[in-house]
């Protein structure tokens, strides 16, 4: 379980430095309506609500690492 968190993490990591990046590039090029336009779709906002949904799961999920069972 432990390497599934941390997969995880890591994913969102990266996705958060990405987006943050592709935003400060769109705003520099002077079109950050459009870069907000493109992500506000319902595909981003599906992906975005299923990766929310498995991390509040694996949030809730104890770490059985100390079960002997």
């Amino acid at each position: 379980m432990k390497p599934i968190r941390f997969a995880l993490s890591l994913v969102g990591s990266v996705l958060l430095v990405m987006g943050y990046f592709a935003s400060q590039i769109a705003y520099f090029q002077g079109d950050p309506s459009g870069y907000a336009a493109k992500v506000d779709q319902p595909p981003v906002r599906l992906l975005a609500s299923l990766f929310f949904i498995c991390a509040l799961a694996f949030a809730i999920v104890p770490d059985r690492e100390g079960d002997s069972s």
